[in-house]
């Protein structure tokens, strides 16, 4: 961490959220590189308290990098290395297409206070 200003804030974040950043990403953005050689940027996880999780050795979950001016959407998983607490590999996965709930009529929406 080259702000030390920042340094409150990053104590308030979680394990997780810190492995993704200060272990993963480095990682991230290099593996993406190879693949696409204008990425210049990575975020591992958003907001949402599900957007990345830590299993046994391994943190998975979504995120986004920047390439040119847009921005593409991924799905990851970083292996880490139990003994050194170093990122071992990183894994761009097979994105999934967003689920459309179908059925046999029309959409209806709720009414508001419903």
């Amino acid at each position: 961490m080259t702000d030390k200003s920042a340094a409150k804030e990053v104590e308030s974040w979680s394990d997780t959220k810190k492995v993704a950043e200060f272990i993963c990403r480095p990682l991230a953005l290099s593996v993406i590189q190879r693949e696409h050689k204008e990425a210049d940027k990575v975020f591992l996880g958003d907001e949402s308290p599900n957007s990345i999780r830590l299993v046994d050795s391994r943190l998975i979950g979504t995120g986004m990098y920047r390439q040119g001016f847009s921005w593409k959407n991924i799905r990851f998983s970083c292996e880490l290395d139990p003994k050194t607490g170093e990122a071992r590999s990183f894994k761009l996965l097979k994105a999934l297409p967003p689920q459309l709930q179908t059925g046999p009529g029309p959409v209806i929406l709720p009414k508001k206070g419903q």
